[in-house]
Protein backbone atom coordinates (compact mmCIF):
# COMPACT_ATOMS: atom_id res chain seq x y z
CA UNK A 1 0.00 0.00 0.00
CA UNK A 2 1.28 3.45 -0.90
CA UNK A 3 1.82 5.99 1.80
CA UNK A 4 3.18 9.49 2.25
CA UNK A 5 6.33 8.82 4.22
CA UNK A 6 7.52 12.32 4.94
CA UNK A 7 7.26 15.96 4.07
CA UNK A 8 10.26 18.26 3.74
CA UNK A 9 10.34 22.06 3.50
CA UNK A 10 13.15 23.91 1.75
CA UNK A 11 13.56 27.21 -0.07
CA UNK A 12 9.85 27.90 0.17
CA UNK A 13 9.03 24.54 -1.43
CA UNK A 14 7.18 21.51 -0.14
CA UNK A 15 8.69 18.15 -0.97
CA UNK A 16 6.43 15.15 -0.51
CA UNK A 17 8.01 11.70 -0.43
CA UNK A 18 5.71 8.84 -1.42
CA UNK A 19 7.04 5.31 -1.04
CA UNK A 20 5.18 2.79 -3.18
CA UNK A 21 5.37 0.04 -5.76
CA UNK A 22 6.72 -3.50 -5.84
CA UNK A 23 10.25 -2.41 -4.82
CA UNK A 24 9.24 0.40 -2.41
CA UNK A 25 10.43 3.21 -4.64
CA UNK A 26 10.63 6.75 -3.30
CA UNK A 27 8.82 9.20 -5.56
CA UNK A 28 8.89 12.92 -4.86
CA UNK A 29 6.48 15.77 -5.58
CA UNK A 30 7.94 19.28 -5.32
CA UNK A 31 5.76 22.37 -5.37
CA UNK A 32 5.53 25.95 -4.16
CA UNK A 33 2.78 28.38 -3.21
CA UNK A 34 1.53 28.68 -6.79
CA UNK A 35 0.85 24.91 -6.85
CA UNK A 36 3.09 24.28 -9.87
CA UNK A 37 4.76 20.92 -9.36
CA UNK A 38 7.56 18.64 -10.48
CA UNK A 39 7.25 14.89 -10.05
CA UNK A 40 10.52 12.99 -9.65
CA UNK A 41 10.49 9.24 -10.45
CA UNK A 42 6.75 8.46 -10.51
CA UNK A 43 7.43 4.70 -10.40
CA UNK A 44 5.67 1.87 -12.20
CA UNK A 45 2.23 2.87 -10.89
CA UNK A 46 1.44 6.53 -10.34
CA UNK A 47 -1.99 6.13 -8.71
CA UNK A 48 -0.90 7.30 -5.26
CA UNK A 49 0.92 10.33 -6.67
CA UNK A 50 -1.98 11.35 -8.85
CA UNK A 51 -4.30 11.04 -5.87
CA UNK A 52 -2.13 13.45 -3.91
CA UNK A 53 -1.82 15.84 -6.88
CA UNK A 54 -5.60 15.91 -7.22
CA UNK A 55 -6.30 16.44 -3.53
CA UNK A 56 -3.80 19.32 -3.36
CA UNK A 57 -4.94 20.86 -6.66
CA UNK A 58 -1.41 20.84 -8.08
CA UNK A 59 -0.46 21.77 -11.62
CA UNK A 60 2.18 19.27 -12.76
CA UNK A 61 4.62 21.04 -15.07
CA UNK A 62 7.44 18.51 -15.38
CA UNK A 63 8.21 14.84 -14.81
CA UNK A 64 11.89 14.26 -14.08
CA UNK A 65 13.52 10.82 -14.02
CA UNK A 66 16.78 9.98 -12.29
CA UNK A 67 17.09 6.91 -14.52
CA UNK A 68 15.11 4.56 -16.72
CA UNK A 69 14.44 1.48 -14.58
CA UNK A 70 10.78 0.46 -14.44
CA UNK A 71 10.33 1.07 -10.71
CA UNK A 72 11.23 4.73 -11.23
CA UNK A 73 10.07 5.50 -14.74
CA UNK A 74 7.30 3.40 -16.24
CA UNK A 75 4.30 5.51 -15.27
CA UNK A 76 5.92 8.68 -16.63
CA UNK A 77 4.14 8.34 -19.97
CA UNK A 78 0.73 8.12 -18.32
CA UNK A 79 1.38 11.12 -16.08
CA UNK A 80 2.78 13.08 -19.02
CA UNK A 81 -0.33 12.45 -21.10
CA UNK A 82 -2.64 13.27 -18.20
CA UNK A 83 -1.00 16.61 -17.37
CA UNK A 84 0.54 17.51 -20.75
CA UNK A 85 3.85 17.71 -18.90
CA UNK A 86 7.20 16.97 -20.57
CA UNK A 87 9.36 14.07 -19.42
CA UNK A 88 13.03 14.73 -18.67
CA UNK A 89 15.37 11.72 -18.81
CA UNK A 90 18.77 10.94 -20.26
CA UNK A 91 18.61 9.40 -23.73
CA UNK A 92 21.39 7.07 -22.58
CA UNK A 93 18.74 5.16 -20.62
CA UNK A 94 16.20 4.81 -23.43
CA UNK A 95 17.33 1.24 -24.12
CA UNK A 96 16.13 0.31 -20.63
CA UNK A 97 12.55 1.22 -21.50
CA UNK A 98 12.55 -1.68 -23.96
CA UNK A 99 13.92 -4.05 -21.30
CA UNK A 100 11.55 -3.02 -18.54
CA UNK A 101 8.70 -5.26 -19.62
CA UNK A 102 10.82 -8.37 -19.10
CA UNK A 103 11.98 -7.10 -15.71
CA UNK A 104 8.40 -6.41 -14.62
CA UNK A 105 7.13 -9.78 -15.86
CA UNK A 106 9.83 -11.51 -13.79
CA UNK A 107 8.21 -9.90 -10.74
CA UNK A 108 4.67 -10.70 -11.83
CA UNK A 109 3.89 -7.12 -12.86
CA UNK A 110 1.80 -6.99 -16.04
CA UNK A 111 -0.37 -4.56 -17.93
CA UNK A 112 1.89 -1.51 -17.50
CA UNK A 113 3.03 0.34 -20.62
CA UNK A 114 6.59 1.66 -20.50
CA UNK A 115 6.87 2.81 -24.10
CA UNK A 116 7.29 6.58 -23.66
CA UNK A 117 10.29 8.55 -24.89
CA UNK A 118 11.73 11.62 -23.11
CA UNK A 119 10.93 15.13 -24.29
CA UNK A 120 14.00 16.63 -22.58
CA UNK A 121 17.32 14.82 -22.92
CA UNK A 122 19.21 15.25 -19.66
CA UNK A 123 22.44 14.20 -21.38
CA UNK A 124 22.76 17.75 -22.65
CA UNK A 125 21.39 20.01 -19.93
CA UNK A 126 22.61 21.15 -16.53
CA UNK A 127 19.32 22.59 -15.29
CA UNK A 128 15.63 22.00 -15.85
CA UNK A 129 12.77 24.26 -14.83
CA UNK A 130 9.06 23.86 -14.25
CA UNK A 131 8.65 27.48 -15.32
CA UNK A 132 7.41 28.47 -11.89
CA UNK A 133 10.37 30.12 -10.24
CA UNK A 134 12.31 27.05 -9.18
CA UNK A 135 14.53 24.66 -11.06
CA UNK A 136 16.48 21.47 -10.61
CA UNK A 137 20.20 21.25 -11.20
CA UNK A 138 21.31 18.15 -13.07
CA UNK A 139 24.48 16.21 -12.26
CA UNK A 140 25.41 13.34 -14.54
CA UNK A 141 26.04 10.41 -12.20
CA UNK A 142 26.29 7.26 -14.35
CA UNK A 143 27.07 3.83 -12.99
CA UNK A 144 23.80 2.38 -11.79
CA UNK A 145 22.69 3.02 -15.37
CA UNK A 146 24.48 4.87 -18.20
CA UNK A 147 22.08 7.81 -17.96
CA UNK A 148 21.65 8.09 -14.19
CA UNK A 149 21.48 11.67 -12.92
CA UNK A 150 21.22 13.40 -9.57
CA UNK A 151 18.86 16.36 -9.25
CA UNK A 152 19.56 19.10 -6.75
CA UNK A 153 18.04 22.31 -5.45
CA UNK A 154 20.54 25.06 -4.57
CA UNK A 155 23.00 22.29 -3.68
CA UNK A 156 21.10 21.86 -0.41
CA UNK A 157 18.79 19.02 -1.44
CA UNK A 158 19.87 16.17 -3.71
CA UNK A 159 17.66 13.51 -5.29
CA UNK A 160 20.18 10.75 -5.91
CA UNK A 161 17.97 8.05 -7.43
CA UNK A 162 19.77 4.71 -7.15
CA UNK A 163 23.29 6.14 -7.11
CA UNK A 164 23.61 6.84 -3.38
CA UNK A 165 21.52 5.53 -0.50
CA UNK A 166 21.86 5.88 3.24
CA UNK A 167 24.89 3.70 3.99
CA UNK A 168 25.19 2.09 0.57
CA UNK A 169 25.44 2.65 -3.17
CA UNK A 170 23.42 1.46 -6.14
CA UNK A 171 23.83 -1.87 -7.89
CA UNK A 172 25.88 -2.01 -11.06
CA UNK A 173 25.09 -5.55 -12.24
CA UNK A 174 22.07 -4.57 -14.34
CA UNK A 175 22.36 -3.97 -18.12
CA UNK A 176 24.51 -0.89 -18.73
CA UNK A 177 25.73 -0.69 -15.15
CA UNK A 178 29.36 0.09 -14.36
CA UNK A 179 31.11 -0.02 -11.00
CA UNK A 180 33.97 2.13 -12.31
CA UNK A 181 31.49 4.77 -13.38
CA UNK A 182 29.48 4.80 -10.17
CA UNK A 183 32.56 5.37 -7.99
CA UNK A 184 33.47 8.35 -10.19
CA UNK A 185 29.93 9.62 -9.74
CA UNK A 186 30.20 9.27 -5.96
CA UNK A 187 33.41 11.28 -6.07
CA UNK A 188 31.54 13.97 -8.03
CA UNK A 189 28.81 14.07 -5.38
CA UNK A 190 31.41 14.44 -2.63
CA UNK A 191 33.07 17.31 -4.49
CA UNK A 192 29.84 19.06 -5.40
CA UNK A 193 27.55 18.78 -2.38
CA UNK A 194 28.12 20.20 1.10
CA UNK A 195 27.85 18.19 4.30
CA UNK A 196 24.48 19.73 5.16
CA UNK A 197 22.96 18.73 1.82
CA UNK A 198 19.86 16.63 2.40
CA UNK A 199 20.07 13.44 0.33
CA UNK A 200 16.72 12.01 -0.80
CA UNK A 201 17.41 8.63 -2.44
CA UNK A 202 15.35 6.41 -4.69
CA UNK A 203 14.87 3.82 -1.95
CA UNK A 204 15.17 3.86 1.82
CA UNK A 205 15.56 6.71 4.26
CA UNK A 206 16.94 10.19 3.75
CA UNK A 207 20.46 11.08 4.84
CA UNK A 208 23.00 13.91 4.46
CA UNK A 209 26.27 14.13 2.61
CA UNK A 210 28.00 14.73 5.92
CA UNK A 211 26.63 11.47 7.30
CA UNK A 212 27.84 9.55 4.24
CA UNK A 213 31.13 11.34 3.66
CA UNK A 214 33.51 9.36 5.90
CA UNK A 215 32.74 5.87 4.58
CA UNK A 216 32.52 7.11 1.00
CA UNK A 217 35.91 8.79 1.20
CA UNK A 218 37.40 5.63 2.75
CA UNK A 219 35.96 3.47 -0.03
CA UNK A 220 37.14 5.80 -2.77
CA UNK A 221 40.60 6.10 -1.25
CA UNK A 222 40.93 2.32 -1.07
CA UNK A 223 40.05 2.13 -4.76
CA UNK A 224 42.50 4.86 -5.78
CA UNK A 225 39.81 7.37 -6.74
CA UNK A 226 40.85 9.68 -3.90
CA UNK A 227 44.28 10.22 -2.42
CA UNK A 228 44.96 10.66 1.28
CA UNK A 229 45.54 14.28 2.20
Amino acid sequence: MAFIAKEFLANGLRIIKITHGRISTNSYIIYGEDKSAIIIDPGEDDASLLDFVGKEGLNVKLIALTHGHFDHACSAGHASDLYSAPIAMSSKDEFLLDLNRKAMESLGIRGIDCSFRPDIDLSYVEEISAGNGFSLGVLKTPGHTPGSVTFFINRKIAFTGDTLFSGSIGRTDFPGGSYDEIVKSLELLLRTLEDDTLVLPGHGEETTMGRERAWLEKMLTERGIRKNG
